[in-house]
């Protein structure tokens, strides 16, 4: 088990994950040509989107590049429709990879460490990065809720609207919900807002499930 994964890691590093994903639906020559492209488009969104100082927005600047150079090969290949879903299947994989981490995992069992690393992020964030970055609105803290949030301005919503893929937003942004499998069982996400759904933020709620 590779517990470096966990840590960061880059847009190619995530492409090449993908293969388990892609060999369900295509040959071994189909699975080259689409990879050999995505590692393409990857290289020009490295460029044209230079990194954020903080960790949270450089993270999900590399994802959201990721998200969308996937996209970009698979659209070659498929019909819309299908490039978003299998786009979504390589995203979410990606967050299994990623959760390999035993030190990660572990972390996000921990109430008091995902309270305490939530406000570093936010933070770190609020104080380094440009209007491109994360920008948050964390809220006080309320009786029956691990914490709750607001995304005020998301990277990889911006790397969407840059390129007119607002649509892979309905897609990409799943994996808000995907995560919560490695969070606390007693805790949920609750939210009514999403950026990417035309939305003016992302509400994030973690609410404490009620003992039956």
């Amino acid at each position: 088990m590779d517990n470096r994964k966990g840590s960061f890691m880059t847009a190619k590093e995530m492409i090449k994950e993908t293969e388990p994903i892609l060999s369900k639906y295509f040959k071994k020559v189909e699975i080259n040509r689409i990879m050999e492209s995505a590692y393409k488009k990857c290289s020009v969104l490295e460029v044209e989107n230079p990194p954020f100082e903080s960790f949270a927005s450089q993270s999900f600047l590399v994802q959201g590049i990721f998200g969308v150079a996937v996209y970009q090969a698979l659209e070659e290949e498929l019909c819309r429709e299908q490039a978003c879903e299998l786009t979504q299947a390589c995203f979410l994989h990606n967050i299994d990879v990623m959760y390999q981490s035993t030190m990660l995992r572990l972390s996000c069992k921990s109430k008091a460490i995902l309270r305490m690393s939530r406000k570093v992020i936010i933070n770190d964030a609020n104080s380094k990065d440009d209007e491109n970055g994360f920008k948050y609105d964390l809220k006080p803290k309320r009786k029956g809720y691990l914490y709750c949030f607001d995304v005020l301005k998301c990277p990889i919503a911006k790397l969407l609207n840059k390129y007119n893929l607002q649509f892979l937003g309905h897609y990409l942004c799943e994996a808000d919900e995907y995560v919560m499998k490695y969070m606390p069982k007693n805790v949920f996400l609750k939210r009514d807002k999403i950026l990417s759904h035309g939305d003016d933020c992302c509400q994030f709620e973690y609410v404490f499930s009620r003992k039956k």
